[in-house]
């Protein structure tokens, strides 16, 4: 909604790069020289697509989205680059404006995601259903990600770097215990586990006390391994068996037959 009306898009101005000062609201902590490099080499192929946004300052102009692209082409020894300027005169609106065009346009980590929705919610009072609405997510994404803030510091580098995906976070925050979730963190790095089978590990973790007890009493009745897996509504009772004369003694055993 915040995007540059479509006069704006159409005034493309070539600004010297020295006039431009980095975006002090630029939610993306980090830029990792090789996305940089590809990047630069796309535009050395290709050109550069799609402008830079900027708007005026006293001294010059403040970058509000585009900081990769503008690294790139400062790599590539351009004095000048395509913006497009944005007419802000109030700071808050700046920061506005600057944090949703990054979260919409930048290829953000989980994590800096995060932090960019916590910005929206502590400087502008935004409910998630608010910020929703503006980034085109719907208010479980959002609070999903808001979420990832709880982590531990460990593992929020984990997903910065890459090594954990969205989906393992979500999973580790069942976890109430701050070592269980490092450690298990730690054997998804070694082991490459799937989001799906850490989802089973921590389903297995946080069974309750009544559960583990009617599991225990089960296997000990039927003579054979038995799991409850509970859902919101209801779940699953899974009874194994060895072999196929075990799974008629099983059947004859809860038919009222003998053990």
């Amino acid at each position: 909604a915040l995007l540059p009306s479509t006069d704006e898009k159409s005034t493309i101005h070539y600004l010297s790069i020295s006039q431009i000062k980095p975006n002090p609201y630029q939610p993306r902590g980090e830029f990792r020289e090789n996305e940089i490099e590809e990047l630069a080499e796309s535009i050395k192929e290709k050109g550069l697509i799609q402008p830079i946004v900027v708007s005026k300052a006293e001294d010059g102009f403040v970058l509000i989205s585009g900081e990769r692209r503008l690294r790139a082409v400062q790599s590539l020894g351009w004095e000048k680059v395509p913006a497009i300027i944005k007419d802000i005169k109030e700071e808050g609106e700046f920061l506005l404006i600057a944090l949703i065009e990054n979260i919409q346009r930048e290829d953000l980590n989980p994590i800096e995601k995060a932090v960019a929705y916590e910005n929206l919610q502590k400087n502008f009072s935004l409910t998630q259903e608010e910020i929703s609405k503006i980034i085109g997510k719907s208010r479980a994404q959002i609070a999903n990600t808001l979420r990832l803030l709880k982590l531990p510091e460990k593992i929020k580098e984990m997903l910065k770097e890459g090594i954990l995906q969205e989906g393992h976070a979500r999973a580790l925050l069942s976890l109430k215990d701050e070592k269980e979730m490092l450690k298990l963190a730690e054997k998804i790095k070694r082991e490459e586990l799937t989001v799906r089978a850490v989802e089973k590990k921590v389903q297995k973790k946080e069974k309750d006390p009544i559960t583990k007890d009617a599991e225990e009493k089960l296997t000990e009745a039927l003579h054979t391994k038995v799991l409850i897996e509970r859902r919101r509504r209801g779940g699953f009772l899974k009874i194994f068996f060895k072999d196929e004369e075990e799974l008629i003694r099983l059947y004859d055993f809860l038919r009222g037959g003998d053990k």
